[in-house]
């Protein structure tokens, strides 16, 4: 029954409201796994709060039914005193602090065009799998088991001038690309049932066509000839990646080709669903961690009807995003398909760190401290739960790195490390470009909210 309690409830709230923003900033991902994922984390944030807030209170007041006034002591402990004393030398030394933290994110961000996307299957599961096995087994024996497959639309697929047209054009796709290894279409598989169909009419084209093996014409064309399928076969060593990129030209030449025909010939199948798929979520990753930091400043501007205000949780943030992958370019690491949404997982909980370490800082300029004194006591206070937070979070993932699946494994040691990042860069750039922006001493922030001298 505190008199800060209101106050509290209101910088919380802000945190949760900015948090869940930032999350739902995945839905600019072209990918339904990503938006999905950060829906996910706004509902399961929401929950969490929802859940502190009523039975946390209801259960102290439970515990506290004799009601018995007790008097406030305040007692330092030792995360509290190491956090005074850590705070103490960032304030002391804010400029180098900064700059330091400058350096480093925009070194982050010079290196992230370099690190890799995971994007091959066959690397996100684990090595002594027993289908995986398998699967190089019959590669070894039959060669490749890759194929990017194509479907002709036309009203009549078994046209003579339709198969003549598209076996030439992918002739020529075959002929052009390297990768590609050979092709399967009703042109190829006629040729070696029946030989070539240049001199044949129409009607005999037809009846040899209908004389195939049911299984290998159902598999060819559809029942109505509306349909026919092309399937490129490519190497084995060609990766995802690689195969999206190929798929991509291909694509390109049939469409150029087929412009002014009065058939069509689209990508299909399951390989290229999932190329495309693969494709889609590591699309738009700069857009939502740019929709992000909006997203920050916009909201805690309207909070704080200060911009200055508004920029300092961004400001530690931004650094972590650039720090992050820098360290995975250390690391030798690659993104895959789901370490690539962890940017608003940063900005989530990195804004809830900041978010509480600035509020506490206000909330002590109001009782008279100074700048540099008020950032001190927030570090020593607030910093004290949101590193037991932070190292519960760690601890958590950290659990993760040891599993067998080199996919999930990646994922536990990125959020390990984007945690710590966070937790880092709010106890020590946060006070230091406080200091810096708000001025070393002598300045007080008034009952609403205003910085005096």
């Amino acid at each position: 029954r505190s008199t800060l309690f209101p106050y509290t409830t209101l910088f919380r709230s802000s945190a949760l409201l900015v948090m869940m923003c930032t999350f739902l900033t995945m839905f600019l991902s072209k990918a339904p796994l990503m938006q999905q994922f950060g829906l996910t984390l706004a509902i399961g944030v929401l929950a969490v709060y929802i859940v502190e807030f009523f039975l946390m209170f209801a259960t102290l007041r439970l515990l506290d039914r004799k009601n018995i006034p007790v008097k406030a002591t305040h007692q330092n402990n030792f995360i509290s005193n190491l956090l005074a004393i850590y705070a103490r030398f960032v304030t002391k030394h804010a400029f180098i602090v900064v700059l330091l933290g400058i350096v480093v994110g925009i070194a982050g961000f010079t290196v992230e065009h370099n690190i890799p996307v995971e994007t091959d299957l066959m690397n996100m599961i684990p090595k002594k799998m027993p289908a995986l096995e398998n699967t190089k087994y019959l590669q070894k024996q039959v060669g490749s088991t890759n194929y990017i497959t194509y479907l002709v639309e036309a009203p009549n697929v078994t046209r003579k001038s339709t198969l003549l047209a598209t076996d030439k054009l992918t002739t020529q796709i075959v002929n052009k690309h390297t990768d590609i290894i050979d092709v399967t279409t009703i042109t190829s598989t006629y040729h070696q049932m029946f030989g070539s169909f240049t001199t044949t009419s129409q009607p005999q084209i037809n009846a040899n066509i209908a004389s195939l093996p049911a299984a290998l014409r159902q598999q060819m064309i559809s029942h109505n000839h509306h349909y026919a399928m092309i399937q490129f076969k490519v190497g084995s060593n060609l990766s995802s990646a690689d195969q999206n990129k190929l798929m991509k030209r291909i694509t390109r030449e049939f469409n150029t080709a087929t412009a002014h025909q009065n058939y069509q010939i689209v990508p299909a199948g399951a390989q290229v669903l999932m190329l495309v798929g693969l494709d889609n979520i590591s699309s738009n990753r700069t857009l939502m961690m740019l929709a992000g930091i909006m997203v920050i400043v916009i909201l805690l501007t309207l909070i704080y009807r200060r911009f200055s205000h508004a920029l300092l949780p961004a400001f530690p943030i931004i650094v972590v995003l650039g720090v992050s992958p820098l360290t995975l370019y250390l690391l030798g690491q690659s993104y895959n398909p789901l370490t690539l949404g962890l940017s608003a997982l940063v900005l989530g909980i990195g804004t809830e760190f900041t978010i509480l370490i600035i509020e506490r800082y206000r909330e002590e300029l109001m009782q008279g401290q100074s700048v540099r004194e008020a950032v001190i006591q927030a570090v020593q206070s607030v910093g004290q739960a949101i590193t037991v937070s932070g190292l519960t979070v760690i601890g958590g993932f950290f659990a993760i790195i040891f599993v067998s699946f080199p996919v999930l494994s990646s994922f536990g040691l990125i959020t390990v490390l984007d945690t710590a990042f966070s937790l880092l860069a709010a106890l020590t750039l946060l006070p230091a470009i406080i200091v810096l922006t708000q001025g070393k001493v002598d300045n007080k922030l008034s009952p609403q909210g205003i910085v005096t001298k």
